[in-house]
């Protein structure tokens, strides 16, 4: 934002204020406009150098304001000297913060008072006389360049030729690091002979990628200060009063849309009215005019453009003289938006405005002037309807162009054009200034106020070329590599004085290489520049403090504490690192340290990291290596007794799984450390880092192995079969038995059983005795013992059901029975035989024994045979 200007107040309402200063970026095309009066052949003066940076700086383009407030009837212009009374003369005035990108809010604190009055150290009065002609300034500077095209176009793209340079390099400059706020530049006598040596031109393009510097040039003097203004440096140039408010980047409010209001946009410097200029910007004049109401307000009182008699800073009367009242023998170009039909109070110090056409219905332009009392006078030859009226506060061109050739000032609003001689005004404004004739010098100001009609009134400035007699030092702080301008400070002086710029050269974040100040036309020794009439441009060149890789590792370090690397890390490492960070803060917060501390601090941080990664991978290896031990360990402890249950294979592999995850965690740390010794010597030892892996044997968890378990339940299942097989056997046996009659095929079963009994416990008998020694064995071995085949014998050969001595004995019987019929029917027959003849005798003794031998034998086989059928049959 814009400083409230200081100076003479006729308005007891209008209070200062302070505001901050928006930063801006300087583009590429301001390099080329830098570039104009640098010459490609030229002297430059190189400090202590390291490597030039390549990398493109954003550049903040400030132009210090100039409050050159001369108080006094004598002036000094270009080519003419005039006797100034040292008591009427103000200070040396520098105003301005720096406004690189990378300076800090605390750096612009530091010279954030934009009014900064230059100290009586930085201005000197030389014994002798410093002035110098234009003549032997002309000759200084053939002296310092040879074919220095001042003013001549650079292009960018260069003649790609090889060129010889004349460089100048200090003997005793300061390293970097040894920068004091006094840097004494060398005197002419200082410099050493020009070195000669052969580069070849580059282009823009080359410029900003090269690490090579850009040819400085020599110091520029023009004997006619030539500014120009834009929003990037206006808040150098201008200052607000009273109600106005803006920054650089917005347009400045002149008042608000209520009453009571007055506000200005001053310039700090006079305008040389011998010189042309142009002012381009856009201007509101609110939405209410004369005859056009909003809301039942009307509009007023409208915007002055107003060239001042006194001195910059100095405003008018507000009301009917919008800026102008009170001002004697001034003049302006004024938007009026209320008509002053009648004469106001004659404490406005204004007339009524002009009947012109259209008057009761619209806002007008008109140029209009101060008496000698200050009284402001609008003609009605100067004033006219405006073609197009405020309407919702928008905004329109405006142009204020001025040639001071023929002294025709033109004023273009929204295309409609106001043209003026304001050779009259200038005869009128001679009277007050006590000027001569042909270097009047004015102030300026634009200004607005409100009354009982009110308007939003706001202007946005574009462009202001202007020329400003006096003394000036500008100078241009640029960087070494791509020429880009960083930033401009402008100072303003008279041709007695000189300036100090020992104490001017420190800019936050760079490092200073090269001047061409030496070159310059008011060169004095020792950082002492005299005060010419005209500007002088002298550049320094700044190589940037690079702190991005340390800011890197500032902003990392929270995260960085989070992660492994640091979480696994040593303590001492720890402490190490966290004191770098300590000292690394100290270091991106000094906005004048050095690029050597800078990478001083990069590199113990960075060391500190590989510290830490170091340590932590140790320890990540470590710890994975004791957790490969542990499961080692405990494969050991569960594979002692030659049996695994699932509880120990669990335990083993759980302490695998931190095996695991501690070897995962130390790759990444170990694959990170640089190539060397230490990282291969940790790989190897992580790739000897394996798991321990066990087999369960013993699935039930009953102590012996699942072998055994197996071969113990086979022998049981065997000696069990065998032992069926022989209960099978006896069952048989009985059933077979039940009867007492076995026959072959009861016989044939029992054997089969038998043999399946033998086979089974043929089975058994190895699964058992191959059991280790123990109750189970033993007791399988008492079981198999008991196994024996049931053996019967055939009694039933014939398979008939009844034993095979029942079939003999009936066999018998049944013989002797048979021979029993057959003699009894021997008998019959030898009855009949006997009988036949009717005579019968009587057998012997012995016939009749034999027979009854033969019964007793029949009887008693009969009696033999078993109870049955066969027996009653017999």
């Amino acid at each position: 934002m814009f400083s409230k200007a200081r100076g003479t107040q006729y308005d007891a309402s209008q209070t200062k204020q302070r505001f901050s200063i928006k930063k801006f970026k300087f583009g590429a095309a301001s390099v080329l406009v830098g570039l104009l009066f640098l010459g490609m052949n030229s002297h430059s003066v190189l400090a202590d150098e390291s490597s030039a940076m390549s990398a493109e700086v954003t550049q903040a383009a400030e132009v210090t304001s100039v409050d050159n407030t001369i108080n006094s009837d004598t002036v000094v212009s270009a080519g003419h000297t005039e006797n100034i009374n040292p008591d009427d003369v103000v200070k040396i005035s520098e105003s301005g913060i720096s406004e690189d990108s990378n300076i800090s809010s605390e750096d612009t604190d530091k010279v954030n008072d934009l009014g900064e009055t230059v100290s009586e150290k930085d201005i000197t009065v030389p014994p002798v006389n410093t002035m110098r002609s234009i003549d032997d300034a002309d000759e200084s500077l053939e002296k310092a360049s040879v074919d220095n095209n001042r003013g001549s176009e650079v292009s960018g793209e260069h003649q790609n030729k090889e060129e010889q340079d004349t460089v100048y390099t200090l003997q005793d400059t300061p390293n970097k690091q040894e920068y004091s706020d006094k840097y004494q530049l060398p005197s002419r006598d200082s410099v050493d002979k020009p070195k000669v040596r052969s580069r070849r031109s580059l282009n823009l393009s080359d410029r900003e990628s090269s690490s090579q510097e850009f040819p400085l040039g020599s110091a520029e003097y023009v004997d006619k200060a030539h500014l120009i203004v834009t929003k990037n440096n206006m808040v150098d140039h201008f200052e607000v009063r009273g109600t106005a408010h803006g920054d650089d980047q917005n347009p400045v409010v002149l008042t608000e849309d209520v009453s009571g209001q007055a506000g200005s946009l001053l310039l700090n410097k006079r305008i040389d009215m011998n010189e042309s200029f142009r002012l381009e910007g856009r201007l509101s004049l609110g939405d209410k005019y004369e005859g056009y109401n909003v809301g039942g307000r009307s509009g007023g009182d409208g915007v002055s453009f107003a060239f001042t008699s006194t001195a910059p800073g100095t405003i008018g009367l507000s009301g009917a003289s919008i800026g102008l009242g009170g001002l004697p023998n001034s003049f302006g170009f004024k938007f009026d938006t209320w008509h002053n039909t009648s004469n106001p109070n004659v404490n406005q110090k204004a007339g009524a405005d002009p009947k012109f056409s259209g008057y009761q219905n619209g806002a007008f332009g008109a140029f209009y002037g101060t008496d000698a009392s200050g009284k402001a006078i609008t003609l009605l030859q100067d004033a006219r309807r405006l073609e197009s009226q405020p309407h919702n506060n928008e905004f329109k061109n405006v142009i204020v162009d001025y040639n001071g050739q023929s002294k025709a000032m033109t004023v273009t609003y929204d295309g409609q054009i106001f043209t003026k001689n304001i050779q009259t005004y200038l005869d009128k404004s001679r009277l007050t200034t006590n000027q001569a004739k042909g270097r009047e010098e004015l102030g300026f100001a634009i200004f607005a106020s409100t009354g009982s009609g009110t308007n939003l009134q706001q202007f946005d400035l574009t462009r202001f070329e202007y020329s400003s007699g006096g003394s000036y030092i500008k100078l241009l702080y640029v960087d070494d590599s791509t020429g880009n301008v960083i930033k401009e400070k402008l100072y303003s002086g008279l041709t007695y004085q000189s300036l100090d710029l020992s104490d001017k050269l420190m800019l936050p974040n760079y490092t200073f290489k090269r001047t061409n100040a030496p070159t310059a036309v008011g060169y004095q020794d020792s950082n002492t520049i005299n005060f010419n009439s005209g500007i002088q441009t002298i550049t320094y060149t700044y190589k940037k403090v690079e702190k991005e890789e340390l800011q890197r590792l500032l902003d990392n370090d929270s995260n960085l504490k989070l992660t492994d690397i640091y979480v696994n890390a040593d303590k001492t490492k720890q402490t190490a690192y966290d004191d770098s960070i300590k000292k690394g803060q100290v270091v991106v917060n000094d906005s004048f340290t050095s690029q050597d501390k800078v990478d001083d601090a990069v590199k113990i941080i960075t060391d500190s990291i590989v510290a830490l990664r170091v340590s932590a991978a140790e320890a990540a290896v470590k710890a994975a290596e004791d957790a490969a031990q542990a499961g080692k360990d405990k494969k050991a402890e569960v594979e002692a007794d030659g049996v695994v249950n699932p509880d120990e294979k669990s335990a083993v592999d759980g302490l695998n799984d931190v095996t695991t995850e501690k070897k995962g965690t130390a790759t990444p740390l170990v694959d990170s450390l640089p190539e060397g010794p230490v990282k291969e010597a940790l790989k190897a030892r992580l790739d000897q880092v394996t798991t321990s892996e066990v087999t369960v044997n013993d699935a039930d968890s009953n102590g012996k192995p699942d072998s055994q378990d197996a071969a113990e339940a086979a022998a049981e299942a065997a000696v069990k079969a065998a032992e069926d097989a022989a209960q099978a056997g006896k069952d048989k046996k009985a059933e077979v038995e039940a009867d007492g009659v076995v026959n072959p095929d009861e016989k044939s079963a029992v054997d089969g059983l038998n043999d399946v009994t033998t086979e089974k416990k043929g089975t058994a008998t190895p699964l058992v005795d191959s059991l280790p020694e123990g109750p189970v064995k033993e007791a399988l071995k008492a079981r198999l013992d008991q196994v024996t085949t049931s053996e019967v014998t055939v009694n039933d050969a014939d398979s008939n059901g009844k034993p095979d001595s029942q079939d003999a004995a009936e066999a018998a019987a049944e013989a002797a029975v048979k021979a029993a019929e057959d003699a009894a029917q021997a008998g019959k027959d030898k009855k009949a035989e006997v009988e036949a003849d009717g005579v019968v005798e009587l057998p012997s003794t012995g016939e009749i024994n034999t027979h009854l031998s033969l019964f007793g034998i029949i009887v008693l086989l009969i009696s033999t045979l078993m109870y049955g059928s066969k027996k009653k049959e017999d």
